[in-house]
């Protein structure tokens, strides 16, 4: 088996492990849960999926279980098996722990009750069929239904009503009608994003520099504009006559800090060049901690790569297309399908996970429906985006939010279990990083 080069040392374990075990023989190893979500985990699952049955995935939805290590964990015990129909048809059970172990069971080693605590728990955590208590949730799965390519971190966190709905029909991809591609990457972000006492100390000329939004941090509001930006962005055209200008000086004091030697600004015909961005009319940041939001550009302009940036089919509604991608059910998808793997809290989503998201599709509205959900915006858009859980409770809010749970036919019993999902996600990302301070 040959793994991803992104694989951590943690995989190489169970590749190794798997030569010390007899037939029916079992281990267990407490890893890194990165694994379970991205990309580079496919060659790893498939290697458990040819070789093992999967006992059990657990993972804690109230802690760390280690401190000092600025990841979160999950515990995967496997049971050796040469046959493919008896790996096939085992039950795999992820189990997500709702209390911490120390209440569970006594954490002192010497505890004479301990290992008949361990015991009874293991025997709770094993059962025949999905069960879910105020200690743990239980969901069985079929070993045949977990593909490689799968994310089973979903499959372990995702609430009922998500995988009930998440494949209904008229549910499509983002990506049908939204091509996402992240802003700028500049090389040398300290040269090129200008601050107001950097311009004035140059003497830096307007017509080589132009608003930029370089991150949403500090800014709470669903329709930005260049008022919203803190920093300027150095633009310098290729052909630009730069003798005799302030900027010129400035480009040459940036070849003295070695900035043009640096690989991404190295393999550009001009370093200080930077290639032109198309403006897209929404974003997106990378991270997301306190607040979910995907604001509008109210006016063209060049964005950091630490946000995505949303290019809209021709045809496709821009304030409708807005309303969705600021609607509960499109924050609940990020919140399952990004990664909190680095323990700090901070949900983290790639293009390719936003590109899989599953929305209605816009151009597929009446136009009575396009002009509601519109309307529905703009109102929204007057305020201040509140923290998630504050702003689940607003009214504007959840008159967007009824009015996308129409359109995908949901119950109003279906309406609030999304809400309830998406506020048991957020407080368990916010939980375990306050466990680690």
């Amino acid at each position: 088996t040959r793994l991803s080069p992104r694989a951590g040392l943690h995989a190489y374990f169970f590749l190794h492990g798997v030569h010390f075990l007899r037939e029916g023989g079992r281990f267990g190893f407490v890893v890194p849960n990165g694994w379970l979500d991205v990309a580079y985990g496919v060659e790893l699952k498939q290697f458990l999926l040819s070789q093992f049955k999967l006992i059990a995935i657990i993972e804690s939805g109230v802690e760390r279980w280690f401190d000092e290590a600025k990841i979160n964990t999950c515990l995967v015990i496997l049971e050796k098996c040469s046959g493919p129909n008896r790996r096939a048809e085992n039950l795999v059970r992820l189990i997500r722990l709702k209390r911490p172990l120390s209440d569970l069971f006594p954490t002192t080693a010497n505890d004479y009750r301990r290992p008949q605590a361990v015991e009874r728990l293991v025997t709770r955590l094993l059962p025949g069929q999905s069960r879910h208590s105020s200690e743990y949730d239980v969901q069985i799965i079929p070993q045949r239904a977990l593909l490689p390519t799968a994310r089973w971190g979903t499959h372990l966190r995702a609430p009922t009503i998500y995988t009930q709905r998440r494949e209904q029909a008229d549910l499509l991809p983002l990506q049908t009608w939204a091509a996402v591609q992240r802003g700028y990457t500049t090389g040398a972000n300290e040269f090129f994003y200008l601050d107001t006492p950097t311009i004035a100390k140059w003497g830096i000329e307007a017509e080589f520099r132009q608003p930029v939004v370089k991150s949403l941090r500090g800014i709470d509001r669903l329709r930005l504009t260049r008022a919203d930006c803190r920093y300027e962005l150095l633009q310098v055209p290729p052909d630009a006559a730069l003798t005799g200008t302030a900027v010129a000086d400035y480009i040459a004091w940036g070849e003295t800090q070695g900035f043009h030697q640096r690989h991404t600004c190295a393999v550009r015909a001009l370093w200080y060049s930077l290639p032109p961005q198309n403006p897209a009319p929404m974003l997106l940041p990378k991270g997301i901690w306190r607040r979910h939001l995907a604001p509008l550009l109210a006016e063209p302009l060049p964005v950091d790569q630490q946000l995505y940036q949303f290019y809209l089919a021709a045809d496709v509604p821009v304030l409708a297309a807005a309303a969705l991608l600021n609607c509960t059910w499109f924050m609940l998808q990020c919140e399952l399908n990004g990664r909190t793997n680095f323990g700090a809290g901070v949900l983290w989503l790639a293009a390719y996970e936003l590109a899989a998201l599953r929305l209605p599709d816009p151009r597929s509205f009446s136009p009575a429906q396009t002009e509601e959900l519109a309307h529905l915006f703009t109102q929204l858009a007057q305020r201040p985006c509140l923290d998630i859980e504050e702003e689940l409770n607003q009214a504007d809010r959840l008159a967007l939010d009824t009015a996308v749970f129409r359109l995908m036919h949901f119950s109003p019993d279906e309406e609030t279990a999304v809400r309830d999902g998406l506020r048991e996600r957020v407080q368990t990302r916010r939980r375990r990083a306050a466990k680690s301070k």
